[in-house]
């Protein structure tokens, strides 16, 4: 039996695993869940909520917190995604909260709000001084670099939460759709919103899942599935990587299957960054001074020059005008 087919069964495996894979807005899904852990408790107290209220607004947080995200996914149109990371991304953010009108949108305006300082203090302190520019410029160094980071969140004991974290987008829409219309004068189907998060949704779902078979996390006291991991992560996983390195394709795949763990250093660095966002928050919330700029902490996209925030604003062109 030749090498190729010897590895066929596990190479198949892992195929399946990834088809399609998801790319990295930021940092990924688990690093902002894992941002609104810390965030929650005083938030909802802050605003008042009954136990009984946090326990149904909780999931609607989480939604808030990757919905900027929710294009980049399989299925979903990434101008959805590129449009409020990069034109105009605070008064989208600001928009969220001076038109949430009940606890419901409330709930996903605050989730949204850390989404985005946590991108902007991440990209600015953390991953583009890593990988030595911003995102446009070292595309497959920031995957690598951010899927680490959540890959060291979820095989943390005290991550394994984020695992089935709840989600409730629902309440959210109504609102997402008019701040749209209010900040870019365009109308976006309130469907194109639901699509995307359901996509995302999918992706939150199967990515622990994809890390962990592929070698790039071990979880606490699953011996099996860590054997599985290494199995894999020591045969598939480098055939497919120079496959796709061979023939430059599917950045996202390579992006998660090279994720990089993070140095202590690394992982410290996120968890400063967190608690400078919650202090960003709170000033946000009392009025203070907001950040400027793109949520990629790019200059080129801050000037309107990279392909991303140009593709953005002809999407934004082409859909009808806000009634």
């Amino acid at each position: 039996m030749s090498w190729t087919a010897r590895r066929l069964p596990a190479l198949l495996l892992l195929l399946a695993l990834l088809v399609p894979a998801a790319p990295a807005g930021a940092v990924g899904p688990f690093s902002h869940f894992t941002f609104c852990q810390k965030l929650w408790p005083s938030l909802s107290v802050r605003l008042g909520h009954t136990q009984a209220q946090r326990d149904r607004l909780w999931p609607v947080f989480l939604a808030g917190a990757i919905a900027h995200d929710a294009g980049y996914y399989p299925g979903a149109d990434n101008n959805l995604s590129y449009a409020v990371h990069l034109v105009h991304p605070w008064r989208v953010t600001q928009g969220m909260l001076a038109q949430a009108q009940n606890p419901g949108e409330w709930a996903f305006a605050l989730g949204w709000l850390s989404h985005a300082l946590l991108d902007i203090r991440t990209h600015r302190d953390l991953v583009n001084a890593f990988t030595g520019g911003p995102y446009s410029q070292t595309m497959l160094a920031h995957k690598q670099f951010e899927w680490g980071l959540d890959c060291w969140l979820l095989a943390r004991p005290q991550g394994e939460w984020l695992w089935q974290a709840p989600l409730d987008w629902q309440p959210g829409l109504a609102l997402w759709q008019r701040v749209m219309a209010k900040v870019y004068g365009r109308r976006v189907d309130r469907e194109v919103m639901a699509q995307a998060m359901r996509a995302h949704e999918k992706e939150v779902r199967r990515l622990p899942y994809v890390f962990w078979l592929s070698g790039r996390l071990e979880r606490p006291d699953h011996w099996a599935g860590n054997a599985l991991g290494w199995v894999l992560g020591h045969s598939a996983r480098p055939l497919y990587v120079a496959w796709l390195g061979w023939r430059d394709r599917d950045l996202d795949v390579r992006g998660v299957l090279t994720a990089r763990w993070p140095s202590p250093q690394d992982q410290r660095g996120l968890l400063s960054a967190m608690e400078l966002t919650a202090g960003d928050l709170n000033q946000a919330l009392a009025g203070g001074p907001w950040p400027q700029g793109s949520l990629d902490a790019d200059p080129l996209c801050d000037a309107g020059e990279c392909g991303q925030v140009k593709q953005a604003r002809r999407w934004l062109d082409s859909l009808p005008a806000a009634p």
